[in-house]
């Protein structure tokens, strides 16, 4: 049996925390050939469900194709997840593990814009505030602190032959949210430091997917 987290969330900020890991389904990580086991933090716990957020960047994409007012309810970003990657990246058992999640109209907290008009996702981006539920790390504190290692986010090679930044400093890259900005013409992200930004749209970003999963006796630990 996977070791489960014994709270309902968990801030990797409060050092010290090791993350812990688990495999669920195959992606392109190391060419666009091949597909291997993808790796998955384990974000918190409720009931036998677990929410995964993955190890590492998954796929580069715009959050839609082109920059106008537009939320997580309709924009590229979602459709893709919800479709083409699920298919592709999970079997027919692995998605009958997968929850329905739904996401209501909600504001962020610190900006009071409203992320969307209420959705049911498999897959899905972070929102801005649980970024900052589970993974704390204030814009105002800057670089004189160390990130969360779980905010901060290496992209796979597949994603950076797909034209991914990769930081030299932190060795990590740019990853989208799902909460756009008060105008909706941008959308939250967090960059390669581990903060909260804004970017347009129609840019291109890495993509790290979460889900919610039901635990069975056939999921392996991963360390």
């Amino acid at each position: 049996m996977i070791k489960v987290l014994k709270t309902t969330a968990r801030r990797y900020a409060d050092a010290p925390v090791e993350p812990e890991y688990m495999e669920f389904g195959q992606y392109f990580q190391e060419n666009a050939e091949r597909k291997t086991p993808i790796s998955w933090v384990v974000l918190a716990k409720d009931g036998e469900k677990l929410l995964l957020l993955s190890r590492y960047a998954l796929d580069y994409r715009q959050f839609h194709h082109e920059c106008i007012p537009v939320t997580w309810e309709n924009c590229d970003l979602r459709k893709w997840l919800n479709t083409l990657f699920l298919e592709e990246a999970f079997s027919e058992a692995e998605r009958k593990r997968m929850v329905l999640t739904f996401h209501g109209a909600s504001a962020d907290s610190k900006y009071g814009n409203i992320s969307n008009t209420g959705t049911g996702d498999y897959i899905f981006s972070l929102s801005s505030d649980e970024v900052s539920d589970l993974l704390e790390h204030e814009n105002e504190s800057f670089y004189r602190t160390s990130p969360s290692p779980v905010r901060c986010c290496e992209p796979t090679y597949y994603v950076c032959t797909r034209g991914a930044h990769l930081d030299r400093v932190t060795g990590c890259s740019d990853w989208w949210l799902r909460t756009p900005e008060t105008d909706n013409n941008h959308v939250f992200f967090i960059n390669s430091h581990g903060l909260l930004l804004g970017m347009p749209s129609d840019v291109s970003l890495s993509v790290r997917p979460a889900l919610w999963v039901i635990t069975g006796n056939d999921f392996q630990e991963k360390v």
